[in-house]
This record gives C-alpha cells, structure tokens and sequence, in this order.
C-alpha cells in the first residue's frame, strides 16, 4: 500500500514552461483532494501541455479560490495545475483511491 501524502504548492501562471505537477498515479488509481487556498483561479488538467499554451480553457477544470475537489486517477495518470495570473496555490491530500494491501490478507 502506498502512503498517503499532503503538499502545498505555489503554482505557476497557465502560459508558463512548467505547469505544477499535483500527482501521477504508477499502478494503483490514486485519489487527489486539491483545495484552491490562493487568491486566483487554478486550471487543472490531466496533460502537462494544456497548461504551457495560453489561453489554456479546453480540457481544463477551472477551481475558485476557496473550493475544494476530490479527483480519481487512473493508473500513470497525472494532474497538472496553473494559475489564472500570479499567486496561485493548491494544497493536496493524495491516497490510493481503493486500499488493497488489508483485502490481501
């Protein structure tokens, strides 16, 4: 079983060379709690790319400051994030979406 993690991240503006990276799931689906705790909107997205071309809106989910979202990824899955402006950030609580080491036993 894989531990469970937490993180705060600064996150970059969408447009930027280097979108945050929240999680990527290897070979168990993970699940990603992510609380938007800056002051502008973040965009996340399951590819790195869709956030280094500005304006970054299709395949985006748009989190208000102050909002919270629980997201599910599939195995080599990842979530990516950036800010709409400068001064974004994200805290995340990340867990395996279904523990599987107790049923094991």
């Amino acid at each position: 079983m894989q531990s469970s993690q937490l993180n705060s991240l600064n996150i970059s503006p969408v447009g930027s060379r280097n979108p945050a990276t929240v999680a990527k799931a290897a070979t168990v689906p993970l699940r990603v709690v992510v609380t938007n705790v800056g002051p502008v909107i973040i965009l996340l997205a399951h590819e790195d790319g869709t956030l280094i071309n500005a304006p970054a809106f299709a395949s985006t989910y748009q989190l208000l400051p102050g909002k919270e979202l629980t997201v599910v990824l599939v195995p080599r899955q990842g979530l990516f994030a950036a800010g709409i402006g400068a001064g974004g950030q994200l805290s995340a609580a990340i867990s395996e979406a279904i523990p599987t080491k107790w049923m094991e036993a």
